[in-house]
């Protein structure tokens, strides 16, 4: 194949505002919205520094959002972080970025979501077996009555 002839095609944007909006809200509501709320209550002295705790992360997560927003549009290519930490630190430093997110960064987060996800089961499976026993028990107790007034036939 003659090398002379390629053409490098550029990435097309095919997300809608929508899903950007829905990634980002993903990732930064993601799976801690569920273990951090209560860690931040029990470590601040009234609902007031816990409201303006949240909103403060908010804006911080906003600012970094738009950080991310402005790159995009600046640098359109392919590869996200590693392409500006190799525009900004060279690649040596973008590659050890990649290792380090795939091995600690993203382990890390699959291990939280299995952690959470474990505590909200066996929340969940306790409060089912609960309501199952419950059900079982109206059930036959129903049958049994419904036999006793119907004189033994169950139908």
């Amino acid at each position: 194949m003659d090398s002379h002839n390629q053409t490098v095609e550029t990435p097309r944007p095919s997300l809608s505002v929508l899903d950007a909006c829905a990634i980002i809200v993903g990732v930064v509501v993601g799976v801690g919205i569920f273990r951090t709320p209560s860690i931040v209550a029990a470590n601040v002295p009234n609902e007031a520094t816990f409201l303006l705790a949240w909103v403060l992360g908010g804006l911080v997560s906003l600012a970094g959002a738009l950080c991310y927003a402005e790159l995009a549009t600046t640098y359109p290519h392919a590869g996200g972080d590693y392409h500006y930490l190799s525009r900004a630190f060279g690649k040596d430093m973008a590659f050890l970025f990649a290792w380090a997110r795939l091995v600690v960064i993203q382990s890390g987060s699959i291990a939280l979501l299995s952690f959470v996800f474990r505590r909200l089961c066996h929340a969940n499976l306790t409060a089912w077996r609960t309501l199952v026993a419950g059900d079982l028990c109206r059930s036959c107790g129903l049958r049994a009555y419904h036999a006793q007034c119907h004189g033994g036939e169950t139908g």
